[in-house]
């Protein structure tokens, strides 16, 4: 993991804890976790497929996977509720006060619906604030990008 100490200075340990559910151990809490895992380097990968490649090149020529753009994560959170939004997935919703281990997905429960929408808009109204705006000051035109007045 000597690598990885450079990606993941607090992460003490990965705990497998079933076939689809992994636990991370860090030795502080990590706000920025979650967002990282969708970083370069994070990746999930098929074993299988990446051992039957018998070579990282030949492997990362054609992975077995989503790719960067249909496996990207946004999530708000506060300390009742915890909103994940994926890209091309169905979303998680939680109630961290009844169930702080977020063991139970309500994002299919007709009861809580509308408190889930406000969070995906909370989570929406917050990325719109904070996303890129390198070019909104500018203009396509056929010659090129024109500042706007």
């Amino acid at each position: 993991m000597a690598n990885a100490s450079c990606l993941w200075p607090s992460l003490e340990e990965v705990k497998v804890i079933d076939k689809y559910t992994v636990q991370f151990v860090n030795a502080i809490p990590d706000p920025t976790l979650e967002g990282r895992l969708t970083r370069m380097g994070c990746d999930v990968i098929s074993k299988r497929h990446y051992e039957e490649a018998n070579d990282w090149q030949v492997w990362a020529a054609a992975p077995v996977g989503t790719g960067l753009d249909d496996s990207a994560l946004s999530v708000v959170q506060d300390h009742d509720y915890k909103y994940v939004h994926f890209t091309n997935a169905a979303p998680l919703f939680f109630d961290l006060k009844t169930d702080p281990a977020q063991l139970n997905n309500l994002a299919n429960d007709p009861a809580q619906q509308h408190t889930m929408l406000r969070y995906a808009q909370k989570m929406l109204s917050w990325r719109m604030r904070y996303m890129d705006r390198t070019l909104t000051g500018y203009a396509a035109s056929p010659e090129g990008l024109l500042k706007r007045a």
